[in-house]
């Protein structure tokens, strides 16, 4: 049976939520006849039915619940129609957490705001953790107990932007702590370098705090003698579309590494000002590198060049005192030989330079005589510059090469003492270094003119070392005393 007012149907409208008033058998409802309502409720239901708002009015000591279409459509089909059902009756889910609230209203203690409260809702009969801002506010009627006849309620399912805003913020997070974990020093700039953000290892690293670097403020990191290519790597951006320079930064700890800085810019919005991304990576050690590859490379240019000089004079003089074919052959490759072994040597380690003992020694081997019984080798730690040790590697070659043919090895008792000594008497220190055989049997086939070893001892060694050598050739022993300067020239 409808109860609505004579003289016409109330309330007016075509929602559904108007429709569903209507139809209500309100007599059976604790509200009663919708004649027989107070005016203040009437005001406040025909307030929200257009509103597309979800709104809904709650009545009475029951709350019973009057609401609008939008309601409707949160309320989903688990809920909706209950219009003129207790409120209690409906939110049985959620409503330990909100009687509290809706009976402070009712008592009298005024309106109620929560935002973003989280409320288990049933729907296609499954719960779920939404969020929800609601606002309760009391609707006033005299009659009533405390003045308030009802409570309206404005409520908002919010779930999807605080879903979102914690998307973003875990996205936030992520991408903070990935930029916080690159070695890269990383900030961000509006257009002419004025930077808006910058990285914790930029501060760690150039000691300026965030304030300090902001707008130009990081220019104080930059080396002062890179400063203006910086600048002008900044004022040519209009024209490059990115930047990309190498310059030194200022350490916090004292002294400056090398950095290369690129940033490119974000897409351009009508109205948004463009803003720049850009890392500063340390290449310090690889520009070293390149240096150093650059220096060991001259160094490579520049003893090729030696090397195939003295090859080209081996060649040469090896032909002036040559036999035979045969004889030339022999020659040549043990000297190539010796060469080759030096160089092997440096090539390992180019800085380290040659020990003065294991050259000695290496030549010696090559000529298979080991120390021992027969061969001595004794003296302090020498380390020689390449060129240094390969002059002297061909001299001592050819001191072995001599003694194993016409010297103390050519025999069975002949030995060899090969010592040095550093002296440090004046200003600049000598290696005087000692070749002496013993027990040399005379050989009628010695040649008595002077060949290539005779003169690299007496000539070479002098010229390119400012050595000093005395060469003795006795009935039965053989000496020859070096003595040369121990110059940043000879010296590792």
């Amino acid at each position: 049976m409808n109860h609505a007012s004579p003289g016409g149907s109330w309330p007016t409208g075509e929602s559904e939520a108007a429709r569903l008033i209507r139809a209500r058998d309100w007599a059976a409802t604790p509200l009663g006849p919708v004649e027989t309502w107070p005016g203040s409720l009437r005001a406040a239901v025909e307030t929200i039915l257009p509103v597309p708002i979800a709104m809904a009015v709650l009545w009475g000591p029951d709350l019973i619940q009057i609401y609008n279409d939008a309601q409707a459509a949160l309320m989903g089909p688990e809920r909706h129609p209950s219009i003129g059902r207790p409120a209690a009756a409906v939110w049985t889910e959620i409503w330990p957490l909100i009687e509290e609230d809706l009976a402070g209203v009712r008592a009298g203690g005024g309106a109620v705001r929560r935002d973003e409260v989280v409320l288990p809702i049933t729907r296609d009969g499954r719960t779920h953790d939404l969020w929800w801002s609601y606002v309760y506010t009391p609707l006033p009627d005299p009659d009533a107990p405390n003045g308030v006849g009802g409570i309206l309620v404005v409520a908002t399912d919010v779930t999807q932007r605080v879903v979102a805003r914690e998307e973003a913020r875990t996205s936030t997070e992520r991408l903070r702590a990935l930029v916080e974990n690159l070695p890269q020093l990383v900030w961000q700039s509006r257009d002419g370098g004025e930077w808006t953000w910058a990285s914790p290892q930029w501060i760690a690293t150039t000691g300026l705090s965030t304030e300090a670097s902001l707008g130009l403020g990081w220019l104080d990191a930059v080396h002062p003698d890179d400063r203006d290519r910086v600048r002008a790597a900044w004022a040519a951006l209009p024209e490059s579309g990115r930047l990309d320079v190498v310059h030194r930064l200022l350490l916090a700890g004292g002294g400056s590494r090398w950095y290369q800085t690129r940033a490119h810019p974000s897409p351009r919005r009508e109205g948004v000002p463009r803003e720049w991304f850009g890392t500063s990576s340390d290449i310090d050690d690889i520009r070293r590198l390149q240096d150093q590859q650059k220096v060991l490379l001259g160094e490579l240019q520049h003893r090729v060049r030696n090397t195939l000089a003295i090859v080209r004079s081996i060649a040469r003089r090896t032909g002036d005192t040559a036999q035979s074919v045969g004889d030339f052959a022999s020659h040549f490759e043990g000297r190539l030989n010796a060469i080759a072994r030096t160089q092997a040597h440096v090539t390992r380690d180019p800085r380290a330079g040659i020990d003065l003992e294991y050259l000695v020694a290496e030549e010696l081997t090559a000529c298979a005589a080991r120390e021992g019984a027969r061969v001595t080798i004794g003296g302090p730690k020498v380390l020689l510059k390449s060129h240094a040790a390969q002059t002297l590697t061909l001299a001592i070659h050819e001191l072995a090469t001599n003694a194993v043919k016409f010297g103390a090895l050519a025999g069975e008792t002949g030995t060899i003492s090969v010592t040095w000594e550093i002296d440090r008497g004046g200003a600049t220190p000598f290696l005087r270094l000692t070749w002496r055989e013993d027990g040399v049997v005379p050989d009628p086939e010695r040649p008595e003119r002077e060949g290539f070893g005779t003169e690299l001892l007496r000539r070479t060694l002098p010229y390119e070392l400012d050595a000093t050598v005395q060469y003795e050739i006795g009935e039965d022993a053989v000496l020859c005393a070096l003595t040369l300067p121990l110059t940043p020239r000879v010296l590792a």
